[in-house]
């Protein structure tokens, strides 16, 4: 029987090393190349809704999709939604939209901290995965956004 924990663990990362902090999941990916890569420092790494994030030392990703998200669409919505709210809703333009990057492949090295978690320190580059509770029938308000 498998544990909580255990069924949480996402499938890309079965029988791979793995460190845990809360919902996310830390591969070593020691070969990842960042030549020419934007790396991020002190960055939240969010799940969405309200959630509080956790903060990476350093972090890069690498593709995605850009979405726009507010506390109205704290999932978010793609470009063209976005594009074609605000232009039929005069309301939506205040809703504090932010530009963020959903389901991108997320690298994650050095000091991961959260208030509510024992602070990691990744030796080099890891991937970074969400736990599977995105997948549950109750949570349609959970997305990884960077």
């Amino acid at each position: 029987m498998r544990t909580a924990i255990t069924s949480l663990r996402p499938t890309e990362i079965e029988g791979r090393e793995a460190i845990r902090q809360g919902e996310w999941f830390f591969v070593p990916e020691p070969g990842v190349n960042d030549k020419d890569a934007v790396i991020l420092r002190n960055e939240p790494l969010s799940r969405g809704g309200g959630s509080k994030p956790h903060i990476c030392e350093q972090m890069m990703r690498k593709g995605g999709e850009v979405v726009m998200v507010s506390r109205a669409y704290p999932t978010g919505l793609s470009l063209a939604s976005y594009h074609e709210l605000i232009a039929t809703n005069e309301d939506a333009r205040r809703f504090g939209w932010r530009q963020m990057v959903r389901d991108a492949a997320v690298y994650a090295r050095g000091e991961i901290r959260h208030k509510d978690h024992k602070t990691i320190d990744l030796w080099c580059w890891h991937r970074v995965y969400m736990n599977r509770e995105r997948f549950a029938k109750h949570a349609p308000q959970i997305a990884f956004l960077d």
